[in-house]
């Protein structure tokens, strides 16, 4: 990723909050990456519970 010159104005980003205007596979591309977001989440608060659990047992 290249640095950006102090000043200089970023430059223009998507946005994703109106799906609307979105062509329906890129919707559904953006909301198939959510489900996969969520779902890793959810993976690793698992995972953080159970190394918690086993380091305690351990201890």
């Amino acid at each position: 990723m290249r640095a950006q010159a102090k000043g200089a104005p970023s430059p223009p980003r998507a946005d994703l909050t109106a799906p609307r205007d979105l062509p329906p596979a890129v919707r559904e591309l953006v909301s198939a990456v959510g489900l996969v977001e969520q779902s890793f989440h959810e993976h690793r608060v698992l995972l953080e519970r159970a190394s918690t659990a086993t380091l305690a047992k351990l201890g």
